[in-house]
C-alpha cells in the first residue's frame, strides 16, 4: 500500500492507556502510530516517524490497523 498526494499511511500503535484507568465501555480513538508511507506532497514527515494525529480525520484501510490521514492532521512527531 502506498500513500499519494498529501496523505500519510499510519500503522496504529497497540492501545496503551499507561496509568489511566478507563472503563472498558468507553471507546477512545487511537491517535498514535508509525508512518509506513508518505505521499509525494508531504514534506516534514518521513516513513518510520512515530506520530500523533487528529483522531477523527483518519480513514481505516487495512483491518483498522492502518489509517490514512492528510499530512495536516498530524499534530506532532514523537521523539524517542
Amino acid at each position: 500500500m502506498k500513500a499519494i498526494t498529501d496523505r500519510v499511511l499510519i500503522m496504529l500503535d497497540e492501545q496503551n492507556d499507561g496509568n489511566l484507568l478507563i472503563p472498558e465501555t468507553i471507546e477512545r480513538p487511537q491517535t498514535t502510530g508509525i508512518v509506513i508511507s508518505v505521499g509525494n506532497k508531504v514534506k516534514d514527515i518521513q516513513k518510520g516517524d512515530h506520530v500523533v494525529f487528529h483522531a477523527f480525520d483518519e480513514v481505516p484501510c487495512l483491518e483498522n490497523r492502518v489509517v490514512a490521514v492528510r499530512d495536516k492532521s498530524i499534530l506532532a512527531i514523537l521523539e524517542e
